[in-house]
């Protein structure tokens, strides 16, 4: 079962039209891979890896994979990043963990204009396509990205590909395997460093790692977290807000309506403005 299947026809159209000047062909080329009844066929064709240019009204734009659509959707349309009466213009520090293209990042920066941003993605593809994306809406000045991926602790893992590239994830090998394929693991720890406002976790399930195995005094660092939960073996998403608000955050958890194991979170430090 896909994730898709949060994604209302009618809604999504009309948010998509006030939302992209290209909004026809990028619609109906979206919905025949992704939730046309052609879906199953189409998703494991080239046809889904095809990149589509979103051309936002406002002048910005996106260059996607179809199969990475889901995204956009979530994060530009249906508003999963969205923390209600946070005051953004006040973010200065953000922490993309599992960037991919960059579809959150982008979102980040348009809500947060002063903040500076550390774009977190180990896949090479999904950071090849980051970077276009921070070059062609001149964000790279404010944007830096790590070739790496985040967990509780610094050491290395292997990167799986997935069917499509925001299902990528990184599986911990420890700090002494030499292994090719590896890439690095930053603990948030090195990242949350001198405190931190905003901290968003798409990770596939190393959301586990990062806020388990985290130190309380990096997480303290920390002053709103947003994100995905994913399924993860011997793990359930009431760890998560256990920890979190053992830490002195509010939370608030949303499961996936079909798929469990799935949803999306908050957590806000009560009484706490984004830069104190």
């Amino acid at each position: 079962m896909s994730r898709m299947d949060r994604i209302q026809a009618g809604p999504t159209v009309r948010a998509l039209r006030g939302h992209l000047a290209n909004w026809v062909g990028v619609g109906l080329f979206a919905w025949l891979v992704m939730l046309s009844p052609l879906k199953g066929l189409l998703g494991r064709s080239g046809l889904a890896r095809r990149r589509l240019r979103l051309e936002f009204r406002d002048g910005r734009h996106l260059v996607i994979p179809v199969n990475d659509m889901q995204a956009y959707v979530e994060v530009f349309l249906l508003g999963d990043y969205d923390i209600p009466g946070y005051d953004w213009s006040s973010v200065m520090t953000i922490v993309d963990a599992g960037a991919n293209v960059g579809t959150a990042t982008l979102w980040f920066a348009g809500r947060c204009p002063n903040a500076r941003i550390v774009a977190v993605e180990p896949g090479a593809a999904a950071r090849a396509l980051l970077e276009r994306n921070l070059d062609a809406n001149l964000l790279a000045g404010r944007v830096e990205v790590l070739a790496a991926a985040v967990g509780g602790e610094n050491g290395r893992g292997v990167y799986e590909e997935g069917e499509a590239t925001i299902l990528g994830r990184v599986v911990p090998v420890g700090a002494d395997k030499q292994l090719p394929q590896a890439v690095d693991v930053v603990g948030l720890e090195s990242l949350a460093a001198g405190g931190l406002d905003l901290l968003k976790l798409d990770c596939e399930g190393a959301e586990y790692d990062i806020l388990l195995r985290a130190p309380e005094s990096a997480l303290r660092q920390v002053r709103a977290v947003v994100g995905e939960y994913h399924p993860a073996p011997g793990h359930g998403p009431t760890e998560l807000e256990a920890r979190l608000r053992a830490s002195g955050f509010a939370t608030a958890f949303r499961a996936h309506p079909t798929l469990p194991g799935f949803g999306n979170f908050t957590a806000r430090r009560s009484g706490v403005s984004p830069t104190g």
